[in-house]
């Protein structure tokens, strides 16, 4: 029988759920920490689903924040975010955990999440109103600038741009999300930044003139609209070009579409929009 927090904590490892139950029934058991971490915590960095569905049910605080493997304090959605576990932190989210917890270091749990390179929980903290505009306060936390740095995460970029976020930070070698974007060669990551409104300076016309294109960009390039074909010449153009009306019309719809959201995300309201479906994929940048 679990009579201490020593065996609730070897129960929960060990994966023994009617061990786990009975421990459970003693609300101080459960509240309490070991190696100052608490049994929700482990249970989430153990990947125990149905084990953290217990102590939720039981009880359990989804955002005590408590000391990982590392002797970090993490909340327990940050740890699922970390591992990529994305039914644990369903569970999380579901009872109650703050979309919006961050690390010790700032990271918030869209960075953590994409970093871990899943979409599935970057769509799942959005869809439980993770805030967009509060989620970064530099370049060393902004979820889009990491995703634009580092190419293979090119789609969770698009998925942050789609939802109505946008950030200028840029490091200290003075590269923001569009410049890293057009160094990897993601051309469509480009237009979409663009798109989404980030000011073109020197430096990105510098980057794109300088850029070398792969066969399969130079038929990206060939299939473009017009309008993204614009946006691309004004890259290399040496006067810094006016957007146009309707580049312009889109960023203050994307604007006040974030601001009515109070940060999160704007596909709901641009789909309720009274406008065609063509004009709704346009305001997403989709």
């Amino acid at each position: 029988m679990v009579r201490s927090v020593d065996d609730l904590h070897y129960a929960i490892r060990r994966g023994k759920i009617e061990q786990v139950k009975i421990a459970i029934e003693a609300p101080s058991v459960l509240r309490s920490q070991r190696c100052l971490r608490t049994a929700l915590s482990l249970a989430v960095q153990c990947g125990k689903e149905e084990v953290v569905k217990l102590l939720l049910q039981s009880g359990a605080d989804a955002n005590q924040v408590s000391h990982d493997e590392f002797r970090l304090p993490l909340a327990p959605l940050l740890v699922a975010c970390r591992l990529g576990k994305v039914a644990i932190a369903r569970l999380l989210l579901e009872n109650g955990a703050s979309p919006d917890s961050t690390d010790c270091f700032g990271h918030s749990a869209l960075w953590i999440a994409t970093k871990a390179r899943c979409p599935e929980l970057l769509r799942l903290l959005i869809e439980h109103s993770a805030n967009l505009t509060a989620c970064s306060s530099n370049w060393k936390n902004c979820p889009l600038y990491y995703a634009s740095r580092h190419a293979p995460r090119r789609g969770l970029a698009e998925l942050l741009i789609y939802h109505g976020y946008m950030s200028s930070y840029e490091d200290e070698d003075g590269l923001d999300a569009l410049s890293w974007s057009m160094q990897n060669g993601q051309l469509q990551l480009s237009i979409m930044i663009v798109q989404a409104g980030l000011p073109i300076s020197k430096t990105h016309r510098r980057i794109f003139a300088a850029a070398s294109f792969t066969a399969e960009q130079r038929l990206l390039l060939l299939s473009l609209e017009q309008s993204d074909i614009d946006l691309l010449r004004s890259l290399i153009e040496r006067e810094t070009a006016l957007p146009s009306l309707r580049s312009l019309a889109r960023q203050v719809v994307r604007a006040v579409c974030l601001d009515f959201t109070a940060g999160t995300t704007i596909q709901p309201v641009v789909m309720k929009l009274p406008i065609p479906d063509s004009l709704k994929r346009f305001l997403l940048c989709g």
